[in-house]
């Protein structure tokens, strides 16, 4: 973009011009260019003037973003398949409109401020030997911390159901930032535009009338613990234990990779977005598919949202206490620290898979008593 008075005059010996892009197709492709050299395709099927020869991205738009690109592998993953399927495209889904009203003053001060990492970059003095990226990477702990920085927010949650809401209040008593409303006519309302998806109001609404504007979100506890324990009881013969795991902690961090093949137990996570979406119907649901144990590990200090690990508590209480009138040891269901420090993080899950297999010993013997 021309900035007004920012023009200048320098003398050189040698100057090479790098500006702008453009992409290089060979002729014999024979392909239909347009402006700025771009290939030309049919915006529904990105099929190009020839049959079977489809193109995307930076080669069609122009110079644009690494999101837009891969947006453009995306669909054109999507419309190839129907190509050999003999489908034409069908319409776009209708989209909701984007939410762009900013957040309000109280909402923002209770929001945890969690500062951008910029990367390191090669020093001044370094960047005149050659062409050497001038940004470096991230280290592997640097890149986990800046990708916690992402919190998914998506639309929010809504009260779907209003006919079940029984205006109980409790959804405006647990939102960790004061999102849920009274209307004039004494209606709740949860503001999409304000609601930052935590997901608490979704898991402790009794009437159970509240959802995430992006139902995926809670759709996939329930579809990965389903996918775990099926594949886990066809394999595994020892204690199973199940855990749900932030995938920006545990499960993100790699810190249980090496855990496996010395547990003393069989091991299967179930990644969440985070652990505050884990409810008490989903720990249940753990130990009435067979599950031995169920943990729950977040990213402990690091965890962007606030008092994450207050709600997780008290829903663990609540299932423990469900789980007493079962006659199951309450020993089995645990909250695991995590302090970011792979050794203890590794070691408080194998504390706890031994825990759970004296536990099943117990049992064992028992029920050999009784016979």
């Amino acid at each position: 973009m021309p900035i007004e008075n920012s023009d200048f005059e320098l003398d050189f010996d040698t100057l090479v011009s790098a500006i702008g892009q453009a992409p290089q197709i060979p002729q014999d492709f024979r392909l239909r260019i347009g402006k700025g050299s771009t290939i030309q395709i049919d915006p529904v099927t990105l099929l190009t003037d020839r049959p079977g020869v489809f193109a995307g991205g930076d080669a069609v738009t122009g110079p644009a973003t690494v999101t837009q690109a891969l947006a453009a592998g995306r669909q054109a993953a999507v419309r190839i398949d129907e190509y050999l399927q003999h489908r034409y495209p069908a319409l776009p889904k209708e989209t909701r409109a984007a939410l762009t009203t900013p957040l309000l003053p109280r909402t923002i001060e209770l929001v945890r401020r969690v500062n951008r990492l910029d990367p390191p970059v090669l020093p001044a003095q370094d960047r005149t030997g050659g062409f050497a990226p001038v940004e470096l990477i991230y280290d592997w702990k640097t890149a986990i911390d800046e990708a916690r920085r992402c919190l998914r927010c998506g639309a929010g949650a809504e009260i779907l159901f209003q006919d079940k809401c029984a205006t109980c209040l409790n959804c405006l008593r647990v939102c960790p930032y004061e999102v849920p409303q009274l209307d004039a006519s004494g209606t709740l309302q949860i503001p999409a535009d304000q609601c930052l998806a935590c997901g608490v109001c979704v898991a402790e609404c009794p009437a159970k009338a509240i959802m995430l504007r992006k139902p995926y979100d809670r759709r996939q506890v329930t579809e990965e613990l389903e996918h775990a324990l099926r594949s886990a009881l066809q394999t595994s013969s020892k204690p199973l234990l199940v855990g749900f795991c932030c995938q920006y902690g545990l499960f993100g961090t790699g810190s249980l990779a090496g855990l496996w093949k010395a547990a003393s137990a069989s091991i299967w996570i179930v990644p969440v977005l985070c652990v505050a979406k884990v409810e008490e119907e989903h720990l249940l649901r753990a130990f009435e598919m067979g599950a031995e144990g169920v943990f729950i590990a977040g990213c402990g200090a690091q965890c962007a949202r606030e008092n994450t690990g207050q709600w997780v508590a008290r829903r663990i209480e609540k299932v423990r206490r469900a789980l007493a009138t079962l006659g199951i040891e309450s020993e089995r269901l645990q909250a695991l620290p995590t302090d970011g420090e792979e050794a203890s993080t590794v070691q408080a899950v194998q504390e706890f898979a031994d825990r759970v297999g004296r536990l099943c010993l117990t049992a064992a013997l028992k029920r050999e008593v009784r016979k």
